[in-house]
């Protein structure tokens, strides 16, 4: 359906004609942002704990919940908890104190209690933990320490290389059990939304010399020039593809991710692990960049190369959300200059580049000193306001009269307060353009229907403070032919 065209002049230095259409249909709804947060298994071993981090994460206003399940080749959840052809032999996790208590059941009936979407942290080839007396109890090491990978020196991998011993992804049992694993799980919680993938890749760059996969790569050699770097490749990716071909015959609505490196360069050459790939071929919907370096040189040319992919919509970017030595990220609390602040600037700069989404690892370390809380107001402000017009924009006419305005601004001591009023609920696409209509900044945000509440730091997409003055305000959704140019004042921000 089509809406007349409206035509609007620009007051003050901005006079232009627009023209404006708002979308031919609005049936389909685009995907909101995705407000994820990685919760550590220590953070959900008793009732109470999950009912915190439940009540945190909707402070918050998150959307989707990343529970780590499988820890170390354990199980947070009950294992074969309905009859499936998916044998699973793990033992409760050493986290649970020796409760028969099921955090995946609880956490799953009380994140749906509060709309809140959650997602089976599963640990892939990661098989064991650092600490020595854990591995001697671990159930990999002594069941099938014979599936441990080796260096290309033929010497099995030190346990102490890297966060554990890692099982080789080029043995075949290796796959299948990994996969029966996976299988029960999704058979035993049919409510799970989804299913997330962690350490689905190899230790470095010299493991992966099991003899097992030497042979089978010098077989696969002998008929072609793979080396043995793609090799390894082709091994993550094909665990990849069937557990994706396994979900679609389990739970075909569920969701599959998976943890990656941020550096993309270094995931395929060092780790194996092609995460553009999967995402071509649909193996996942989203990845997790795991964006997590102090240096945001490093962090910017990160984002750059993301966006080189042009799939943004299905890249979710993992961010730092901790300090190490458990310490306050609040500001002030020490000498370090990564803290609420510059994480919330991160935040900004990862939706200016229109990614789907954000996640935040982890819960346990924006539980110190509530900076969570504090985050919450900076960058996930309250999206409702309740006793402001809510008035809908009809689908066969727009009103505008000559104080109508779909986008306010007003200046507040750390930033601006923004006012979009939108005619539907759903993703919208905010943009401020200067003079020449150049846009200076790019925003994508879930509205609800009507007047809402949004925060802004007021920091450009070139990195720079904008400065007071007249500007022209777009938003729309990206079904609108054309967009309708609101003019906007920036005040100067207060001391």
């Amino acid at each position: 359906m089509s809406i007349p065209v409206v035509l609007l002049m620009m007051r003050n230095s901005i006079r232009l004609l627009l023209l404006i259409v708002v979308c031919l249909s609005f049936s389909c709804l685009l995907q909101a942002e995705i407000r994820a947060i990685w919760v550590l298994p220590w953070s959900t071993n008793t009732p109470q704990k999950i009912d915190k981090f439940i009540a945190d994460a909707v402070s918050a206003r998150q959307t989707d919940v990343m529970l780590e399940v499988r820890y170390r080749s354990d199980a947070l959840y009950q294992t074969n908890r309905t009859p499936n052809p998916y044998p699973n032999p793990e033992p409760p996790s050493y986290i649970l104190n020796g409760s028969d208590f099921d955090p995946l059941a609880y956490a799953l009936e009380e994140a749906h209690k509060n709309n809140l979407r959650l997602h089976a942290w599963i640990v892939v080839f990661n098989a064991t933990p650092t600490d020595s007396l854990r591995i001697r109890q671990n159930y990999i090491y002594t069941q099938h320490p014979d599936w441990i990978t080796y260096d290309s020196k033929n010497k099995r991998q030190r346990s102490t290389s890297q966060f554990g011993y890692f099982i080789d992804p080029g043995i075949p049992q290796v796959q299948d059990y990994l996969l029966n694993v996976i299988g029960d799980i999704v058979c035993g919680y049919p409510e799970l939304d989804g299913v997330h993938l962690d350490y689905i890749r190899y230790p470095e760059a010299d493991l992966g010399y099991h003899p097992i996969s030497v042979q089978r790569y010098q077989e696969e050699a002998a008929h072609s020039s793979m080396s043995f770097n793609q090799w390894r490749q082709l091994q993550v990716t094909s665990f990849v593809q069937r557990t994706r071909d396994l979900l679609d015959t389990l739970a075909p609505n569920i969701i599959l991710s998976a943890a990656v490196m941020a550096n993309y360069t270094n995931a395929i050459n060092l780790y194996a692990q092609d995460w553009l790939d999967w995402l071509q071929r649909g193996y996942i919907d989203y990845a997790f960049p795991m964006a997590y370096s102090l240096d945001r040189g490093e962090f910017d040319r990160q984002l750059r190369q993301m966006e080189a992919m042009h799939l943004n919509d299905r890249i979710v970017v993992g961010l730092r959300a901790w300090k190490n030595g458990n310490k306050s990220l609040l500001p002030g609390k020490d000498n370090s200059s990564y803290n609420i602040n510059e994480l919330a600037s991160r935040i900004e700069k990862v939706r200016s580049k229109g990614f789907g989404g954000i996640s935040l690892f982890s819960y346990d370390g924006l539980s110190i000193d509530r900076a969570l809380d504090v985050l919450a107001d900076i960058s996930f402000a309250d999206q409702a306001v309740a006793s402001l017009d809510n008035e809908l924009l009809r689908s066969t006419a727009v009103e505008l009269d000559s104080n109508g305005e779909d986008i306010r601004i007003s200046g507040v001591n750390h930033g601006y307060r923004l006012y979009p009023k939108v005619r539907e609920s759903g993703t919208w696409i905010l943009e401020l353009r200067d003079a020449s209509l150049n846009t200076i900044y790019t925003r994508e945000s879930l509205y609800q229907q009507g007047v809402n509440s949004d925060h802004w730091n007021g920091i450009m997409s070139n990195g720079e403070l904008i400065a007071p003055g007249l500007y022209a305000a777009s938003l729309h959704s990206r079904q609108d032919r054309f967009e309708i140019l609101t003019p906007v004042t920036i005040e100067e921000l207060s001391n």
